[in-house]
């Protein structure tokens, strides 16, 4: 479920700005209740937040660790 939400919160921030995410803006995209948004992310928005980016990074480091072994062949 966590998957699922971070990364519908990584597709919905193409296109919105995340200075004004709220809670309420995550349920209505991925169709989670408030409590269920709040059991897997008990700090709220910040720790989704922070989920996604790590997530983001940590995709980025994998493409560039490929790209240093292609560079290397």
């Amino acid at each position: 479920m966590k998957r699922y939400i971070e990364d519908t919160l990584a597709q919905y921030l193409t296109t919105h700005t995340v200075d004004k995410l709220r809670v309420c803006d995550i349920i209505a995209v991925t169709g989670v209740s408030r409590s269920g948004f709040y059991r897997l992310y008990p700090m709220g928005v910040n720790e989704l937040c922070y989920s996604v980016v790590m997530g983001v990074l940590k995709l980025e480091q994998q493409e560039f660790k490929d790209w240093q072994a292609a560079w290397t062949l």
